[in-house]
């Protein structure tokens, strides 16, 4: 069996033993009577990033109601020419490979590959809107013990911690720039300063 088809059988068993309940569309897992929510402490996005001072980004209609769900936190700012976006989550299935999202607005991925930096492993997506507009994505999904680019590592990680009654918050950071270098770096910066607070 693989490691996604393993995932996948241990969430489904604990449906049907009825330990893990997803929840549905405004509510998020709560921490059972048997444990607190482990590193509980929310990310957030800093005021400047390397020189550059943020600007708030509007939030979509979709991202709208995500951000409305009981311990979801949803951060979209600009740095220049870096877009930056950070969801935060006690629960299990509010976070999801950006790749659906890139679809859906538009954007080709002609580009996927997994780095890793000093801040641990990045997921990157090259992508184009139209034959002249490309531009370059980062992703990972990290916690205050872990970093994954792996959906289903992850999915998998947040099961498991619910079903231990210490549901873990975990984020999901996305980086866009037409520049690679600077999505990159703008990627890793972030990473490392947010898992440094995280742990203090």
């Amino acid at each position: 069996m693989n490691t996604r088809s393993l995932i996948l059988s241990m969430i489904v068993a604990s449906l049907v033993r009825g330990i893990v309940s997803l929840p549905d569309a405004g509510e998020t897992a709560q921490p059972s009577r048997r444990g607190r929510t482990a590193g509980a402490a929310v990310p957030t996005l800093p005021a400047s990033l390397r020189g550059r001072t943020s600007s708030p980004v509007t939030l979509g209609e979709a991202e709208q109601a995500l951000a409305r769900r009981p311990g979801v936190r949803l951060y979209r700012r600009s740095y220049g020419s870096t877009r930056v976006a950070l969801i935060s989550t006690s629960g299990v299935k509010e976070l999801h490979p950006p790749s659906v999202c890139l679809g859906a607005a538009g954007h080709e991925v002609i580009l996927r590959r997994t780095e890793q930096s000093n801040a641990g492993c990045l997921v990157r997506l090259d992508v184009r809107q139209g034959p002249a507009r490309r531009a370059t994505f980062y992703y990972t999904f990290f916690s205050s013990e872990a970093v994954t680019c792996s959906f289903w590592e992850r999915a998998g990680r947040a099961a498991w911690a619910t079903l231990a009654g210490a549901p873990a918050r975990w984020s999901l950071l996305q980086v866009m720039d037409r520049d690679p270098a600077r999505a990159r770096q703008a990627a890793t910066t972030l990473l490392q300063n947010m898992r440094r607070r995280g742990r203090e």
